[in-house]
């Protein structure tokens, strides 16, 4: 099962945009975040069940940066969301 979640303006001071893509049945997946500075990170062996409650918090980068990134592994990464040859 394939699993895309975008999220590209959420209300954030802290993170400008996220997304999060899963090939994986148990929903385990990779969290692109790209924060209001303009770096950008891979957060890999994300759980749905931490990215999901994104879409409602009141402060997204409050939530992120207490739940998802004490947690997983960053990966500094060049681009979200664009194909690797734009």
């Amino acid at each position: 099962m394939k699993i895309t979640i975008h999220q590209t303006t959420p209300n954030s001071t802290a993170i400008a945009k996220w997304a999060f893509y899963s090939d994986d049945e148990s929903g385990i997946g990779t969290l692109f975040v790209g924060f209001q500075n303009g770096s950008q990170y891979a957060y890999t062996g994300c759980p749905l069940t931490l990215v999901v409650p994104m879409l409602t918090q009141a402060s997204v980068g409050r939530y992120f940066a207490h739940t998802v990134k004490p947690a997983f592994p960053a990966e500094n990464v060049t681009r979200i969301n664009e194909p690797a040859n734009a």
